[in-house]
């Protein structure tokens, strides 16, 4: 991705709305873009992870360690974890959409190049 094209996706991004628990943590500025980032560094380097390997990737492990670090700050920590949570209750929201679609009536007639785009879609996919 060139530098253009991610100013442009994280400018595209910002219309996106959490489904916040109105606390300071969720209505910090930084914690969608935080969100956004972290959806995309696992869409851009799930293809450079095997699905086979039981390693996370260096950037989950990176962040893993700043986690569990208790060197961070603690406000830092719950920061971090709050946004992974957010990611983990977005992807879950958006399968429960796969599944609804997938399980609509004429969801069988579409052909199978245009289910995998329309799931492609729903799932944040380019």
């Amino acid at each position: 991705m060139q530098q253009d094209d991610a100013a442009t996706w994280l400018v595209g991004q910002t219309e996106d709305a959490l489904s916040i628990e109105d606390d300071d943590l969720d209505r910090h500025d930084c914690m969608l873009p935080l969100v956004h980032l972290i959806e995309k560094a696992a869409v851009l380097f799930q293809a450079s992870h095997s699905s086979t390997d039981a390693q996370m990737p260096e950037w989950m492990k990176r962040m893993h360690t700043a986690v569990e670090s208790s060197q961070a700050p603690r406000n830092v920590r719950l920061f971090l974890v709050k946004a992974v949570l957010h990611v983990e209750r977005r992807h879950a929201e958006r399968e429960a959409t796969v599944q609804q679609h997938a399980q609509s009536p004429g969801w069988s007639q579409v052909s199978p190049c245009c289910q995998t785009a329309a799931s492609r879609l729903l799932h944040g996919v380019q």
